[in-house]
């Protein structure tokens, strides 16, 4: 690939030609200066035989930066000559060699606008001393000297800048074409993860699948929203028998694609006992240390509920697991519901308790998560379990879809926001006989 840092082989070429001719003139010119007592001038073509020399070198290398400073000082000397030999042809010529490999050195380069403005700014030096030696104005050697010091300085140091450009310029090219790569790879694996959690959405949509024509006794509305396209809740409405249905919640720790995992194993152990003819607290006892004897090592642990509808007795029994309280909406009153127990996979073990309370037609049943109470506000203020309460109480008399809609509302109203920061399910059951 090309880089304008470097003379091309013709460029090459050329430079050399002229920077080994001038090396002879300047040569032969600086020696017979010196043996003639003209040792000032004859000291200067000297030095810019050295130059030359350097030059030569330089271009065989193919440093176009380094040539170009040479250069720079060796047509402000050959200038300076021109004028102190009064206009002799050949230090003319000599003076016509630096500019033209300049000039051949910047064609196509892409910097010389910034090179003839140094370029054109060591002309006007070499001028001015050529017209104070010219006109025989008082001026000291060293401050001639000094100013070629300085002259060289600010051309190295344009050489510096310009090496230190090209270089960050190529580490930025190198670093950019790095940055595209590295894209191009964290797109194609953000599409397989995408990809990934649309199914992983999926598989958990189907595991919480149910038919509501298959529980014609109750009116179900469910609300289910994770944080993210998959959550750490997880429920299962399961008719046990015409007059028995069992509810079963549970909110995992965590969220994302963590938490989903684990109500895939939740959801895959807990089918296993829902059909044992057994009490809620029962079978929570046989899940608590299932969990604890095949999953202890995940140090996972969730909360949930189960709730046993009896049609025939006409009552509810419940076990809860660390969850929160529950909401029985009857005729009359509203129903506080929870029993003692610690979440599940905690310890080995546990003993849970059961409630129980008696049901009727048209009572309506709130089961949730603690992501519908757990939102704050601006002030950062929990909406709370007491305020759920209140929420609930002066919105008992509505239908069970309508309740849940406005919960749903007053929830995010609270947060002022679109959108829950947990996963949040509400499960709301009508009792229809």
């Amino acid at each position: 690939m090309k880089n304008s840092l470097f003379l091309t082989h013709r460029k090459k070429i050329i430079t050399q030609v002229f920077a080994a001719i001038s090396i002879v003139f300047t040569l032969s010119f600086g020696i017979f200066d010196v043996v003639t007592d003209k040792l000032f001038i004859g000291f200067f073509l000297l030095g810019a035989c050295l130059i030359n020399v350097i030059v030569l070198f330089a271009a065989s290398k193919g440093q176009q930066e380094k040539v170009l400073t040479l250069l720079m000082i060796s047509g402000t000397i050959f200038f300076y000559v021109l004028f102190v030999h009064g206009g002799m042809f050949a230090t003319g010529v000599l003076w016509l060699f630096p500019w033209i490999m300049i000039v051949l050195c910047l064609e196509g380069s892409g910097k010389g606008t910034k090179w003839l403005l140094l370029l054109l700014f060591l002309l006007i030096i070499s001028m001015l001393l050529s017209f104070f030696h010219v006109l025989k104005l008082p001026y000291h050697p060293l401050y001639l000297a000094a100013v070629f010091a300085g002259l060289f300085l600010l051309a190295y140091t344009a050489y510096f800048l310009e090496s230190v450009r090209g270089k960050t310029q190529k580490a930025y090219e190198t670093n950019n074409e790095k940055l595209k790569v590295l894209n191009n790879t964290l797109a194609v694996k953000n599409n397989k993860i995408f990809r990934d959690l649309k199914l992983a959405k999926k598989i958990q949509e189907n595991m919480i699948n149910f038919q509501k024509d298959v529980f014609p006794a109750i009116n179900i509305e469910v609300f289910f929203n994770p944080l993210n396209e998959v959550g750490g809740d997880i429920f299962d409405i399961y008719k046990r028998n015409e007059k028995n249905y069992r509810i079963f919640l549970a909110d995992a720790t965590g969220h994302g694609i963590q938490a989903a995992l684990m109500t895939m194993i939740i959801k895959s152990e807990y089918d296993r006992l829902k059909e044992l003819h057994l009490h809620p607290d029962l079978i929570l006892e046989k899940l608590n240390n299932l969990f604890i004897k095949d999953y202890s090592m995940l140090n996972a642990f969730f909360t949930c509920v189960i709730f046993d509808i009896d049609f025939f007795n006409k009552k509810l029994t419940y076990s809860f697991a660390g969850h929160p309280a529950q909401y029985l909406i009857s005729q009359t009153k509203i129903h506080k519901l929870k029993t003692k127990g610690t979440m599940i996979g905690v310890m080995p073990d546990i003993t849970f308790t059961m409630g129980e309370v008696s049901i009727k037609k048209n009572d309506k049943i709130l089961v949730f998560t603690d992501g519908l109470f757990e939102e704050f506000s601006e002030d950062q203020e929990e909406l709370g379990e007491e305020r759920i309460l209140e929420l609930i109480e002066a919105r008992s008399h509505l239908e069970i879809n309508s309740l849940l809609n406005e919960l749903v509302g007053a929830s995010l109203n609270w947060a002022n926001k679109h959108t829950f920061q947990d996963d949040v399910t509400i499960i709301g059951l009508e009792i229809r006989s």
